[in-house]
């Protein structure tokens, strides 16, 4: 079995890739954006990014401010605040799940053009 180290290492790991691969995908649709004459496909592709790229900010620092909350919390409040964070997790896939929408609407719209 893995430690819990290790799973928090590659947790972190994943998140900042992803982090880094949402970055690309925003600057390159404000490319698009910019040089295709502003087009309405590039700003729903830059809309979608930049509303992932800004939850996975927000997931980054939510996790690394995870550990020093919890270190100061009793153990009751320790149970409440991890289950609020689920919920508070759930509702930003949700929105997470917008921002993909955007960007296959996006993808979907720009196929349909060319």
């Amino acid at each position: 079995m893995i430690p819990m180290g290790w799973m928090r290492t590659l947790g972190t790991i994943a998140s900042v890739l992803t982090l880094l691969v949402l970055l690309v995908g925003l600057i390159m649709t404000v490319i698009a954006y910019f040089r295709r004459g502003k087009s309405k496909v590039a700003l729903l592709g830059m809309l979608g990014f930049l509303l992932m790229f800004l939850l996975s900010c927000c997931s980054i620092g939510w996790g690394m401010a995870d550990r020093p909350i919890t270190r100061e919390l009793p153990a009751r409040s320790v149970q409440t605040y991890l289950a609020v964070k689920q919920v508070v997790i759930f509702m930003l896939g949700l929105v997470n799940l917008a921002g993909i929408a955007l960007v296959i609407a996006a993808v979907w719209t720009g196929g349909k053009e060319g």
